[in-house]
């Protein structure tokens, strides 16, 4: 077993081997078609849980990073403005 890929994986290869081994003791329909629809749905399995991780990591939309960094720009450019009455001639070195 893979101890980078976890024991999610473990878990499909229990699975699987069981269900190999039910069908070898007859428990299970044994044919090529049976097996291979088997495998299918535990690859489709294998793939939806490895997305999971994609989904947690958090990927923001480029247009919404954008739309942030140019509300950032906005606000630092007209801090100085606003911290002008408070700080006169101060602001524009206090913002940087």
């Amino acid at each position: 077993i893979d101890q980078k890929a976890g024991a999610q994986n473990a878990c499909l290869e229990w699975i699987i081997i069981r269900s190999f081994k039910g069908m070898e003791d007859g428990a299970i329909k044994d044919d090529v078609a049976m097996k291979h629809v088997f495998l299918d749905k535990i690859t489709i399995l294998r793939g939806k849980y490895a997305g999971i991780g994609d989904l947690l990591d958090g990927r923001m939309p480029l247009a919404y990073t954008h739309f942030v960094q140019v509300l950032v720009d906005t606000f630092l450019a007209l801090a100085p403005f606003a911290l002008y009455p408070e700080l006169g001639v101060w602001a524009v070195l206090s913002v940087g």
